[in-house]
């Protein structure tokens, strides 16, 4: 009966950690939408509100930081505009059970002189809040 018991301790164990989600990832061009959570939630880049970062492959006292503005929408809610930050407060805002965090923003400053005919992209990390 106890090896029962224990295997069955085991079985939930292993269950719980499957389920866990990790959080998920979405490269946003600016002026675009892309839907995250299997379509629960939209974000749009709108803008880039600032970029300070240290250059590539500059020497800086400080990193810097990248602001941007976003719109989310959680299914038919209106949307709510927050700025996030990759250095500075916020860095994460959470909107009903979700957190949304800067992860990146490309292009770097410092890149090559074609840098400006690429699109500006943030990527931009999902993770369900826990409650």
């Amino acid at each position: 009966m106890k090896k029962l018991l224990l295997i069955f301790v085991l079985l939930l164990s292993v269950a719980s950690i499957l389920s866990a989600k990790s959080p998920e990832t979405v490269n946003v061009r600016l002026g675009q939408s892309k839907a995250a959570d299997r379509g629960k939630l939209t974000i749009k880049f709108i803008s880039v509100v600032e970029d300070s970062r240290c250059p590539m492959n500059a020497r800086c006292v400080w990193a810097g930081n990248a602001k941007i503005k976003v719109s989310v929408s959680i299914g038919r809610r209106g949307a709510k505009i927050f700025e996030l930050n990759s250095n500075l407060q916020p860095q994460i805002v959470t909107i009903n059970g979700y957190q949304l965090s800067l992860q990146d923003l490309n292009p770097q400053k410092g890149q090559p002189a074609d840098w400006p005919k690429r699109p500006i992209t943030a990527t931009i990390s999902i993770e369900k809040a826990n409650r």
